[in-house]
């Protein structure tokens, strides 16, 4: 084959790759298919089409002959939420298991070129590589062998490690005294120029933030604003830490009027919201109306991200692009009945609104405009 002809140098480091499922015609350039002619040159038809390779395969063609050790192969994956749609999970789990599947990731050492390295291979044919919690454990033990290296150790390690390495300690379902451990070794040590520490900065100061840790957040977010200034997502980010809170909402200004909206930042999202207050006496309404708000879920009602009381002050924020639609003065039995077509457009267009209603009434109407009043 042709790449083989411009390829000469890439060879294989371990065994032959198994045969794997393949077609008749290759997808790409429709030419019929020789299995064992593509197996030779690692499933990659001259016209540049690549066929789908299982870890085993990954694994041949990483680790060299003979030293892969496969590392917590007994941690399996269990039907803990009972799933029976589109059919049981633990029915897929033991076909899986009867193809020689145990997980959607395959983790171990092995060397490759004679250096010692920690290997991980997805594989698609279980359940579409899903990152299940097996799957995470798996990486998340082979995260933690690397990262148990002393600091220079970590610190030495090619560029695109670390930044993989990081990127996968951000992820939202590591550990947090790992993800503490690979940001503190690797973060400091990514090139300033470009994106990529930018990217990572704010996304280890957004994971600080939702774990209510804002010391260290800020600790990030003035290093990236010192190292990079030009990078205007850090704003709002730092003045949100500066600013007045009402539980995890940070005031952009003052205090709203009572029954109105004002600009504020949601730090546990990272994102700007819209805040409503109430009088002390009102809390329980305020809350009853978020909970109804959020149960809508109507492509015109602003989503609730938070509520509470703080500093006995009762306050709702909501997100969504644009200023929010405010209504004032409706009891829950009005918003109920409107909600579900039971008012009239005359009945909804008389409410307290905090601006114009008339691009939302066709959605009080899920089974037809209603054209009468009705009083109940």
């Amino acid at each position: 084959m042709e790449l083989a002809k411009v390829h000469t140098e890439v060879r294989m480091a371990g065994a032959k790759l198994p045969p794997i499922a393949l077609p008749t015609n290759c997808p790409g350039c429709g030419v019929a298919l020789d299995p064992e002619a593509l197996r030779k040159h690692l499933y990659v038809c001259e016209c540049g089409h690549h066929f789908r390779l299982g870890a085993d395969a990954w694994i041949i063609l990483m680790a060299d002959r003979a030293t892969w050790k496969e590392r917590w192969g007994d941690v399996r994956s269990h039907d803990l939420l009972n799933w029976k749609v589109p059919k049981p999970y633990q029915a897929t789990i033991d076909q899986l298991a009867d193809e020689g599947l145990n997980e959607a990731v395959r983790t171990g050492t092995c060397t490759l070129g004679g250096r010692p390295i920690w290997l991980a291979a997805f594989d698609f044919r279980f359940v579409g590589g899903t990152l299940s919690i097996v799957a995470g454990e798996r990486l998340a033990r082979g995260m933690e062998q690397i990262l148990s290296a002393p600091d220079p150790v970590l610190r030495a390690y090619p560029e695109g490690l670390r930044v993989g390495l990081l990127a996968l300690a951000l992820r939202p379902e590591t550990p947090p005294a790992l993800a503490d451990r690979a940001a503190g070794a690797l973060l400091a040590t990514l090139p300033r120029e470009g994106h990529t520490y930018p990217r990572l900065a704010l996304r280890r100061a957004a994971q600080l933030l939702e774990r209510h840790a804002d010391d260290r957040a800020r600790v990030v977010l003035d290093d990236l604003h010192r190292a990079r200034p030009d990078v205007r997502a850090v704003a709002p980010w730092r003045a949100a830490l500066d600013a007045r809170r009402l539980g995890r909402v940070a005031l952009a200004g003052e205090l709203p009027a009572r029954g109105r909206l004002a600009p504020a930042f949601w730090l546990d999202g990272q994102r700007p919201v819209w805040l409503r207050t109430a009088a002390a006496p009102e809390a329980e309404r305020l809350v009853a109306e978020a909970r109804f708000q959020g149960a809508l879920a109507l492509p015109a009602i602003a989503p609730v991200v938070e509520h509470g009381v703080a500093s006995a002050i009762p306050y709702v924020a909501v997100s969504g692009p644009g200023r929010p639609l405010l209504l004032d003065a409706a009891p829950p039995f009005e918003l109920a009945r409107a909600a579900s077509g039971r008012r009239s457009p005359d009945q909804i267009r008389a409410y307290d609104w905090d601006g114009d209603p008339e691009p939302f009434i066709a959605l009080f109407y899920p089974y037809g405009l209603r054209t009468e009043a009705l009083v109940e």
